[in-house]
């Protein structure tokens, strides 16, 4: 082989790399332009300025889209208190989505579902606390106290629901953590 060859061959394979590389940045704007869309598009649907909050929902699955299941955030999190999401837990869940106009045909409906059959991460939790916090902050302290009764009754349906011994409402020591963190929101 001569040294044209030699050099035709550390060309060819110096171009490829580079096409390579250069097809990876490119890859990896569409993905940063595409997360800052989806984070624009989250802050316009929710009102959250915070970008970390934004990336945390985002991460959680949380996009414009789907915003109304921030709802039930607090139901899901109670559910999940004991480590275990039970059937009458869930029902509560997706009936208090049901009335939330969160039916099956919506994307925050299979987003909810999924959160009921794998636990969500800690972050989501903290993204809807800080919103919550935010929220209550920009409303009057009687609205806002109405909301927190609000959200930590329906929380409390929800941890009930799993019911206790012969069918009394039971609320087991980890719900009732996860409700007091509930209401340390809206403070």
């Amino acid at each position: 082989m001569g040294k044209d060859a030699f050099e035709d061959r550390r060309k060819a394979l110096e171009e490829s790399f580079f096409r390579k590389q250069d097809q990876e940045l490119l890859q990896a704007m569409r993905e940063k332009r595409s997360q800052a869309h989806d984070r624009a598009r989250l802050s316009e649907a929710t009102g959250i300025l915070d970008e970390k909050v934004l990336d945390d929902l985002l991460s959680q699955g949380v996009d414009a889209a789907s915003t109304n299941a921030l709802v039930v955030v607090p139901l899901v999190w109670v559910a999940w208190a004991d480590q275990k999401v039970d059937d009458s837990e869930r029902a509560a869940i997706l009936q208090a989505a049901e009335k939330e106009g969160i039916t099956k045909d919506y994307p925050a409906h299979k987003l909810i579902e999924s959160w009921l059959k794998t636990r969500p991460s800690r972050e989501l939790f903290d993204a809807w606390a800080r919103y919550t916090k935010t929220f209550a902050d920009s409303l009057g302290s009687e609205s806002a106290t109405r909301l927190r009764d609000t959200v930590v009754g329906r929380a409390r349906r929800v941890a009930e629901a799993a019911g206790g011994i012969l069918g009394l409402a039971s609320v087991s020591d980890a719900e009732k953590r996860a409700l007091e963190q509930i209401s340390e929101a809206f403070d």
